[in-house]
């Protein structure tokens, strides 16, 4: 082998070995970087996940409040129905009282028919 075959051989091996490391090297970086991307993704589903339940934790204390409120507020207008039935038969019982109808006086939502 003259050396110019010797030379061209050694310096295709080198390229092609370098080649090969290149390869090599880009394959298991390859599954590095996948693997990093994926912890990545994880992580901003874990993030995405924790301002969700913050979210849902947010909504149940607004849901309490309101439920609180409305609750406020059947007892409040149970109260006031309450009372205006109670003036409502005070009002029939002293018509009923002097002999007058009460269909005469009251408009018709305050007679004792409706019920």
């Amino acid at each position: 082998m003259s050396s110019w075959q010797s030379i061209i051989m050694a310096l295709g091996s080198a390229i092609t070995g370098g080649g090969f490391l290149k390869f090599l090297e880009w394959f298991l970086n390859r599954s590095k970087f996948k693997s990093e991307q994926d912890k990545q993704f994880r992580d901003e589903l874990r993030n995405e996940s924790a301002d969700l339940r913050k979210q849902i934790e947010a909504l149940k204390e607004e849901l309490k409040t309101a439920e609180k409120e409305l609750d406020e507020f059947k007892e409040k207008y149970w109260a006031i129905y309450m009372q205006y039935q109670q003036f409502r038969l005070q009002v029939y019982a002293i018509l009923v009282q002097h002999n007058i109808p009460p269909d005469s006086v009251l408009p018709a939502g305050m007679t004792m028919k409706e019920e």
